[in-house]
């Protein structure tokens, strides 16, 4: 029972300016370097088909030892359409009341300070309509609205833009009560648990800064379960079924 998973930008796709596509290389290199009963293949997904409300495609190459007659690829099914098994920010977010919560303000640069005000603005009919009350939306605020589209040309309630190693510095609002239950920066913690991490894997203290940068290099954890639990089922010929993630519940994937 022998395969492997990497996992890369969804760029890693694309063209370069070069002209080559490093994921055609690289699966040129498997394919010339691993032995004849080997297959490789590769998919994308995104975090937020699994159950997070997180915005994060990526490419996951998989490769697997078995008989050249049954070179079958197997990826999970994603669970975007399963309302029921996605959990929203509100199952993730730390309460206000803790010390550790972020506000409005604090910490910001005045440049930062500006662009909240902005975004406050371009959001002001969403904060106040009460028929979204109970959801949540993300801002960058080391960018102003005109910018977002360079980044994310869709703004999504309950889902917040891709999280790397170098950010974006995320704040986030509550809609529907003119931001009064949600008015703060995107904690470290919060940021682990956007990824799949056990709500409180991630400690708030003088180490966010490292933690959030290994956060943002991290495998999301629902999708890297879900491809290699789905590897696993295959190869053992086992009959698939809904896997439920000890990470957060009620977080489900399902693997058929």
């Amino acid at each position: 029972m022998l395969f492997f998973i990497l996992e890369n930008v969804k760029g890693f796709c694309h063209k370069q300016s070069n002209g080559e596509v490093p994921l055609t290389t690289v699966l040129q290199f498997l394919r010339e370097n691993l032995p004849g009963d080997w297959v490789t293949d590769h998919r994308v997904y995104n975090t937020k088909d699994f159950g997070l409300p997180h915005h994060r495609e990526r490419v996951y190459l998989t490769g697997r030892k078995t008989a050249p007659s049954s070179h079958v690829q197997c990826y999970p099914r994603p669970v975007s359409s399963w309302k029921s098994k996605a959990i929203g920010f509100k199952d993730i977010a730390k309460p206000l009341g803790s010390s550790a919560a972020g506000h409005l303000g604090r910490g910001y640069s005045q440049l930062q300070r500006g662009n909240l005000r902005s975004w406050k603005v371009a959001l002001s009919s969403e904060l106040r309509q009460k028929s979204l009350k109970g959801e949540f939306i993300f801002v960058a605020y080391d960018r102003t609205p005109s910018d977002r589209t360079l980044w994310c040309p869709k703004m999504d309630f309950e889902a917040c833009e891709c999280l790397t190693a170098n950010g974006p510095a995320l704040h986030c609002f509550s809609l529907g009560d003119h931001g009064k239950s949600r008015n703060s920066t995107i904690l470290a913690s919060e940021r682990g648990a956007l990824q799949g991490f056990p709500v409180g894997y991630i400690e708030d203290d003088e180490w966010s800064a490292v933690a959030c940068k290994a956060v943002g290099n991290a495998m999301s954890v629902p999708v890297v379960a879900a491809v290699c639990f789905r590897e696993l089922f295959h190869q053992l010929q086992l009959r698939p079924f809904v896997f439920c993630m000890p990470t957060v519940s009620p977080l489900r994937t399902c693997l058929r």
